[in-house]
Order: structure tokens, then C-alpha cells, then sequence
């Protein structure tokens, strides 16, 4: 048993008869539901297709004009292939469409029209054509096997987009997703936190500079900066008139404080208030 589709082509002056049997369209449903074809990663690459279109015309004007390029391509192709339109969904602007080769090989065209793109697929579903009793259980058994589909897939939706009344270009769409790499290897450090952790020593970052360790305060509050025997920073000696060198850092207490002798008095110490 078989199911003929004639079409009468307007711009030969033959008829072309297109025929799938009727095994052929009994497996169809199922078989493009359970597409066993693409299930492995990397086999499923070499007879299928992925593109990216964009449009900037609304989705139901692009999925209307959609449904009318297969139509006119049922009528023109020459390869022997039949297309049948399986599912048109209007609501969530989605397009299936079967396409049975010469062989009944089973090729399952979907394309979704999203608001900013058209995402577009061509895929073989199986190893087996489809006029072969009980062919969709046996590509089950045999999804593992690689076949190659002459880029057939890839063809049929240049032949869409070609078909197309509509405006359609290829969107260009980087796969790597890289970060920006940094110019300077000293901006690694910019605009970093502090960060605390409970009784334990942390790094304190600021303005790109390592400005020591502290610790949490048993007081609370913000940490305490401990005596200059740990501080990793770069520091500027300073003579007194005595001759001990002492470093100091701007913003912070860097040691013991001596009796100054001009003023006369010895400086307090700072005392912690809770």
C-alpha cells in the first residue's frame, strides 16, 4: 500500500508523483517522538543541522510566511523528497514539518520563532526507512549506528530560508562565550572586598594593595590590625634624631610609641573602649 501526492509543478511541463507508503506514515508519529537518531553526542552531528535566523518581522507573519515557502517547495523539489506538514502550532509560533526522502529515510524539519530569533532545525531520525514493518522499534536497537545524510539537512533549510518571502539572515552567535581578558595584570587586584573569616587570619585587600593580616576583635567590630613584625607591606623607613629607624604607614599604628623629646610627654596609648 502506498499514499501518491501529485503536484503539478507550473514551471516544468510534467507532472512530478511523489509516493510514500502507507508503513511510511503509520511510523512517522512515532518515530520523530522517540528520534533515536539523535541520541548519542557527536554521531547525531553528522546527519543533522542547527541554524540561527533572525527576522525583524513579528512571529506570526514569519511562521504564515514559513507554512507558505513548504508549500511552494512541495511543489518544486526535484529530489524525489515528499513534505508533510505534521503539526503548525500558532500559539507558541512552532512549525514541525516530516520529510520523507526517495528512500523513506524520515527527515524531521522544526523551526520556533522566538521574539528575537529563528531557531531552526533539520535532523534524520533514523537508520532504517521507514517502509520496513516495525522500523521505528529496530532504529531503537540500532541508534547507535553513524550514518552520514550527504547534507541533505543542511540543504533542505537553505531551501526554506531560499523560499522565504520574508527578510532572513543568518544570526552570528560566538560559542565560546569568553570573558574580557584583563590589559594589565595589576587590575587583577582593583576593587576587591575584605574578607573575614571567625578567629582565623584573612588577607585585607584595598585599592590593589595587600595591606596585611587581622583578625575578628573579641570586641566586635572591625578588625584588628596586628604589630608591624606581620605586615607584608611595602613601607618607608624613617630616622628619628636618635637614629632608630621606624616604619610607619599612613592611616594605622605600626608599633610601640616612644616618649617624644620635644613634646615631653609620652603619647598614649590607644586603648580599645567595648
Amino acid at each position: 500500500l502506498s499514499t501518491c501526492v501529485r503536484d503539478v509543478n507550473p514551471n516544468t511541463s510534467t507532472n512530478l508523483v511523489q509516493m510514500v507508503t502507507l508503513p511510511s506514515m503509520l511510523q512517522a508519529p512515532l518515530q520523530a517522538l522517540l528520534r533515536p537518531a539523535m541520541w548519542i553526542p557527536g554521531i547525531k552531528n553528522i546527519h543533522s543541522h542547527f541554524v540561527t535566523w533572525q527576522s525583524d518581522k513579528p512571529p506570526t507573519e514569519v511562521l504564515a510566511a514559513l507554512v507558505t515557502a513548504i508549500k511552494q517547495i512541495k511543489s518544486s523539489d526535484d529530489t524525489g523528497s515528499f513534505y508533510d506538514i505534521h503539526k503548525i502550532n500558532k500559539d507558541k509560533h512552532f512549525l514541525r514539518v516530516f520529510c520523507f526522502t526517495r528512500a523513506e529515510w524520515l527527515d524531521v524539519v522544526e523551526i520556533e520563532i522566538k521574539e528575537d530569533s529563528i531557531e531552526a532545525k533539520s535532523f534524520s531520525s533514523g537508520f532504517l526507512p521507514l517502509f520496513i514493518p516495525f522500523a521505528f522499534i529496530l532504529n531503537c536497537v540500532f541508534f547507535w549506528v553513524p550514518f552520514f545524510d550527504n547534507k541533505l539537512n543542511k540543504a533542505r533549510l537553505e531551501l526554506i530560508k531560499h523560499y522565504t518571502d520574508l527578510a532572513i539572515s543568518e544570526q552570528k552567535i560566538n560559542p565560546l562565550n569568553e570573558p574580557p581578558v584583563l590589559q594589565n595584570r595589576d587590575q587583577q587586584n582593583t576593587n576587591t572586598q575584605p574578607n573575614t573569616a571567625h578567629l582565623e587570619e584573612v588577607e585585607v585587600h584595598q585599592d590593589g594593595a595587600i595591606m596585611g593580616n587581622a583578625t575578628d576583635s573579641p570586641y566586635g567590630g572591625e578588625p584588628i590590625m596586628q604589630n608591624n613584625e606581620q605586615l607584608n607591606t611595602k613601607t618607608e623607613p624613617h630616622t628619628t634624631p636618635f637614629g632608630e629607624g621606624d616604619t610607619h604607614q599612613e592611616g594605622a599604628i605600626m608599633g610601640n610609641v616612644t616618649e617624644s623629646p620635644y613634646i615631653g610627654a609620652e603619647k598614649d596609648i590607644p586603648e580599645i573602649i567595648t
